[in-house]
């Protein structure tokens, strides 16, 4: 079995080696910055279990900052509820990106 020391060692050897990687942002002073955040349900549409997938996906200027992709542990539950949950979900993100809008000085 893998430890979390020997995880945490991997994860460094990755930051590592992605150093020099990282997103283009061509962004100006007086320019506007785009942010497109999107919110999904899927009603199942798995096989499997017939289980119920919400995700998230958030752009800054065409680069994707933040997604999440979840399958429900329980079966179908009402859509209205789950579409929800998953703007809840999205709504909490939306707070955090506008922090980091506001730490970056960015309209």
């Amino acid at each position: 079995p893998v430890t979390h020391y020997a995880l945490g060692k991997r994860a460094l050897r990755y930051l590592k080696a992605m150093n020099n990687y990282g997103l283009v942002m061509d962004i100006g002073q007086g320019s506007t910055v785009e942010l497109l955040f999107n919110t999904d349900t899927d009603f199942a549409n798995d096989p499997i279990g017939r289980k119920i997938i919400r995700g998230y996906a958030s752009m800054i200027d065409g680069n994707v900052i933040l997604y999440a992709s979840r399958k429900q542990e329980r079966s179908m539950r009402k859509s209205s509820l789950e579409r929800s949950i998953a703007m809840s979900e999205g709504q909490k993100c939306l707070q955090w990106l506008r922090k980091l809008y506001d730490e970056l000085q960015w309209e």
